[in-house]
């Protein structure tokens, strides 16, 4: 699964950099652990905490990776 879910989020940079767009964001739920660190591996870094209606502690996570020009 790991090399379909890299090839996906490679997929989503290609598209992203052919938009002209210069990062990338995502949510993930601070439970899932494998999730988080395959984000990270891909250069992703947690930017903020949130919680879900209903809960006192937070829940899940906005994640960033900036995009360099390339062309640079």
């Amino acid at each position: 699964m790991p090399d379909l879910a890299r090839a996906l989020m490679d997929e989503a940079e290609r598209e992203a950099r052919r938009r002209g767009l210069t990062r990338m964001t995502l949510g993930v739920r601070l439970a899932l652990e494998d999730n988080r660190r395959l984000f990270a591996s891909c250069g992703f870094e947690e930017t903020t905490l949130h919680r879900h209606e209903g809960f006192s502690e937070p829940t899940w996570g906005t994640m960033e990776r900036r995009l360099v020009r390339r062309d640079v």
